[in-house]
């Protein structure tokens, strides 16, 4: 492996680990997640509702396709260990780096595999945090480097796609990969259909089946997405977009040219850039198949290069690297933690006697009423499983929308909490059905006025 290779991955390596450690989770995933992992681990089953701890659909079905991911955690949380559960998670996303590159490699672009790694490494940037998909990226990378192997390594990508399928719901890519691998002519049919097959039959070795798959599908396309920020489409203003997604595609569109990748190799690269543009949340999961075909292109393009060997020089990069990724680790360690702008509002909250039916306008926040029996939440991480009457309740009351204490009546909610200076809060302000318990510059909690509390 080329040094530069090395050199980003360490030099990334730092960047995730300082966003995995130097502040607070910041994803409200983590709240069901912890409570899922506590309930596997001590009931030794995994629930198929929503459950009670949110008030609007506790009787919703859900398919918790990440379990193993939420035992972890769990179990991490229980053993104070959560330090080693966030850098595990920068860990995965080094390895992705790597797999990228070494696909590259394999590919015959090894001459580029260091530029892969460093665009590999920005693009990972718009999605990372301690969350589920961060996991699945190793998964997806190493999938496609067996993937695209000849011989019977190649079949080593079933074991991957099995444990993928049990981390997170992207392992839905793995059979459309395969389907689009069945264009390949350079490999027998009779191989490329059974490829396919055992993919897709891979996918279902979970507890859910073919539920798993059929959620994934269906919340891949459903509009309720577009209330939640990742889900939206990027901009030319975002950077990682920009390094990691257009920079790639404009270099596989040189491929009319150099002519250097196989048809089943283009259309991947078309399913990649399509995903990324209809979702920024799919700018990571695109630019792992699509870099390596990048690095492909531009060893093409470029021509036969000279032999390469280690120097001295190539030692002094990787060396130079190591110190800077360790001394941003260590700043990161030592930095302030940064908390969330609602933890004093949330804390204010769960002050307050007797249960309460939350509101909150940012979702993500219910990740701090975790254990809280107390409190059952309107909208929370669990976005797929919610129903869409849920959804456009939640929006219209963001929203500020006429009916909006009608909404929130309907479902007998108790408290508000909303952004300082948002619609929702000015609303309420006026409102002589709600008067303030807490506020701060960024967020204010809002009881009913006929709650005595």
């Amino acid at each position: 492996m080329r040094p530069l290779v090395w050199a980003a991955t360490l030099v990334w390596s730092a960047v995730f680990a300082a966003q995995a450690l130097a502040g607070e989770p910041r994803d409200g995933d983590l709240w069901w997640q912890a409570a899922l992992g506590e309930t596997v681990l001590q009931q030794h089953a995994i629930p198929g509702v929503l459950g009670p701890s949110t008030y609007t659909a506790p009787q919703a079905a859900w398919v918790a396709h990440e379990w193993l991911f939420s035992v972890a955690y769990a179990w991490c949380v229980a053993h104070h260990a959560e330090r080693g559960f966030q850098l595990a998670l920068a860990a995965c996303a080094a390895a992705t780096i790597v797999f990228v590159a070494a696909r590259a490699a394999a590919l015959g672009g090894g001459r580029f595999a260091g530029p892969c790694a460093v665009v590999c490494g920005a693009a990972l940037t718009e999605s990372f945090g301690v969350r589920a998909q961060v996991a699945a990226w190793p998964f997806l990378a190493l999938f496609l480097l067996l993937f695209e192997r000849r011989g019977a390594v190649r079949w080593w990508a079933l074991p991957v796609v099995v444990a993928w399928a049990n981390l997170h719901a992207s392992v839905v890519l793995a059979p459309a990969l395969a389907a689009i691998g069945v264009l390949d002519g350079r490999r027998p049919l009779r191989e490329r259909l059974a490829m396919f097959g055992a993919t897709a039959g891979a996918t279902l070795c979970t507890p859910f089946g073919i539920a798993l798959p059929e959620m994934a599908l269906a919340w891949s396309f459903d509009p309720d997405a577009a209330f939640i920020t990742e889900w939206a489409r990027p901009s030319l203003g975002d950077w990682p977009f920009l390094a990691g997604g257009v920079l790639p595609a404009a270099v596989v569109l040189a491929d009319l040219r150099a002519r250097a990748l196989s048809w089943a190799q283009r259309t991947m690269a078309l399913l990649a850039v399509l995903a990324m543009i209809d979702h920024a949340r799919n700018l990571a999961t695109g630019a792992i198949v699509i870099i390596p075909l990048a690095g492909v292109v531009l060893a093409a393009l470029a021509g036969p290069g000279r032999t390469w060997r280690w120097t001295r020089s190539d030692a002094g990069l990787v060396a130079l690297a190591g110190a800077g990724a360790a001394i941003v680790a260590i700043a990161a360690v030592r930095g302030d933690q940064a908390r969330l702008p609602a933890r004093s509002a949330v804390a204010a909250t769960q002050a307050f006697a007797g249960p309460q039916r939350v509101y909150c306008e940012d979702f993500s926040w219910c990740s701090l009423f975790a254990s809280d029996p107390a409190v059952r939440v309107f909208l929370d991480g669990r976005t797929d499983a919610y129903p869409h009457a849920v959804f456009a309740a939640w929006n219209g009351v963001r929203s500020a929308a006429p009916d909006w204490d009608a909404l929130l009546e309907t479902y007998r909610t108790t408290t508000i909490v909303a952004w300082s200076h948002g619609a929702l809060a000015t609303a309420a302000a006026r409102s002589p059905r709600w008067r303030v318990r807490f506020a701060d510059p960024r967020v204010t909690v809002f009881v009913r006025s006929r709650e005595r509390r």
